[in-house]
């Protein structure tokens, strides 16, 4: 198998060997399959050796462990015949994933300022420096409660269409929804810092209130959901 220079030549199965007679091999070879490495999309190529074996080359591989087996010399008495097999691995877009530290937490009644809520992290190995959507809705609970959040001078705010923000890049009002464009590494540094999505109960009321998380990777649809109980 050879594959493009920038990726890592140390792929397992990257080589197989049979020896055997005409009718073994003609029963062996369809069941041969490839697999591409990890996230590799791109162009390949596959090369197939055929190369009849002498009695003593034949003999000393048939009487050592099949795991200890030489590769059949490329020279020798008979002449070797190539084949190379073209191949294209269609690139795919994986979905974005979100860590989520902790899918509940708890809090007093009657909190004076907005509770900030456990960090949360997103990855996303086609995005690169392409944004994704990030969408938090509270779907359960008092419908006064509502969602802070600050650090979002940096990111395409879409949702509240209208809205102000203080020095510090925070919400001067809370919402119930709120959806956001950013970069992961932009996103992931929010969640280090006082970026991280912020609760503030209304007065006089407990119980349980559920914020709905969504990213989209804004390419296929793909994305990932959770909610979280507070």
């Amino acid at each position: 198998i050879f594959l493009p220079d920038d990726i890592n030549p140390f792929v397992p199965g990257r080589e197989c060997h049979l020896d055997g007679t005409m009718e073994e091999l003609a029963r062996s070879l369809p069941n041969i399959t490839y697999r591409p490495p990890p996230n590799f999309y791109g162009s390949l190529r596959l090369e197939v050796v055929v190369q009849r074996l002498s009695v003593e080359e034949a003999v000393a591989n048939w009487t050592v462990p099949s795991a200890r087996r030489r590769q059949p010399p490329r020279e020798g008495i008979f002449p070797a015949r190539t084949l190379s097999v073209e191949v294209h691995v269609a690139g795919v877009n994986d979905p974005p994933e979100l860590d989520v530290h902790e899918t509940s937490q708890s809090m007093k009644e009657d909190v004076s300022e907005p509770v900030f809520l456990t960090p949360l992290f997103v990855s996303d190995i086609d995005a690169e420096d392409h944004p994704l959507a990030f969408t938090f809705e509270l779907v359960l609970g008092n419908q006064w409660n509502l969602l802070h959040m600050c650090e979002l001078r940096s990111v395409f705010l879409e949702d509240p269409w209208e809205y102000k923000l203080d020095e510090d890049g925070c919400l001067t009002k809370g919402v119930r929804r709120l959806r956001f464009q950013a970069t992961t590494e932009m996103f992931n540094s929010m969640q280090r810092g006082p970026g991280r999505l912020q609760f503030f109960p209304t007065k006089d009321w407990h119980g349980a209130a559920v914020v709905n998380v969504t990213v989209d990777d804004l390419g296929s649809g793909l994305g990932s959901e959770f909610s979280r109980k507070v």
